[in-house]
């Protein structure tokens, strides 16, 4: 299957679903766009597998421009708590620019007391950049038992997982 048939698959997935759980890197640009609107849940979803990034952690990182089509909420890190329940959210790295601007038109985007960061460049996704196009646990994990990861991201039984 071609590249350019993968990502558009890949972007009919997204459309249709609510949400994706987990930590959630896009190296290019990324473009959240419901029709005909709704909510779209990153990184705590309301019903998954309930492995999720740490609260108050980056749970969407854009190596290029992220948009949120008209009429789309992108929610972040929504009922992210922390252990004395205090909503902390998740957190979004960008390295181009937001659509709207988030600085100047934050209503399509949910952060849940976390924070967006844009205009960072190559930093948005450099901690992830040896991930390359594989996937990973974020950290806390054995490939033997994938379901104990704290963060997801990870084929389950890939020998590179690191524990």
């Amino acid at each position: 299957m071609s590249g350019t048939r993968r990502r558009s698959l890949l972007r009919a997935a997204l459309i249709a679903a609510p949400g994706v759980e987990g930590l959630v890197i896009v190296q290019g640009d990324a473009d959240f766009t419901k029709s005909p609107g709704g909510t779209f849940n990153v990184g705590w979803v309301g019903v998954g597998s309930g492995v999720v990034p740490t609260p108050g952690e980056v749970m969407l990182a854009v190596g290029g421009d992220l948009s949120v089509g008209a009429g789309t909420v992108l929610d972040v890190g929504a009922n992210a708590r922390d252990a004395s329940d205090e909503l902390l959210g998740g957190n979004v790295d960008v390295g181009g620019i937001t659509t709207p601007d988030y600085e100047t038109d934050g209503s399509r985007y949910r952060l849940n007391n976390g924070a967006l960061q844009q205009e960072l460049g190559a930093a948005a996704t450099a901690p992830w950049s040896t991930w390359g196009g594989r996937s990973r646990w974020a950290g806390g994990c054995s490939s033997e038992e994938p379901w104990s990861c704290s963060s997801p991201w990870c084929v389950a039984g890939d020998p590179e997982c690191e524990p």
